[in-house]
């Protein structure tokens, strides 16, 4: 008896398409996961400030990462990304905030084009 290795040459996907390279699977990921470090940051802080009031180590790092949600808003308006981030679906100020950073971004194009 011959042993005899198979070896699986088919490298379509089930609907005939060849698989999407991995870097297009990365940016795919990384796209649904924008905020992901603030979102973490904010969630981290607040627990911390809730244990404790008088922290002031946690009330700067809610308020550093409420200022990088405006950052993102600001850099996501510039790539021309409209998308809330999914990972500030459930908290309000870091919405509110990617929301003034994508205004802020709108506001200072405009200058920029009327020249003031």
């Amino acid at each position: 008896m011959i042993a005899t290795t198979i070896r699986n040459t088919d490298t379509t996907n089930n609907a005939g398409f060849p698989p999407a390279p991995p870097e297009a699977h990365q940016r795919a990921v990384v796209a649904q996961m924008r905020g992901l470090a603030i979102r973490a940051d904010y969630a981290l802080a607040r627990a911390i400030a809730e244990a404790d009031p008088a922290d002031e180590d946690a009330q700067l790092s809610l308020e550093i990462a409420v200022l990088q949600a405006e950052f993102l808003g600001h850099a996501d308006w510039k790539n021309e990304q409209a998308a809330l981030p999914i990972m500030f679906a459930d908290e309000p100020e870091l919405l509110r905030a990617w929301a003034d950073g994508q205004y802020r971004a709108a506001m200072a194009a405009l200058e920029v084009r009327q020249g003031l």
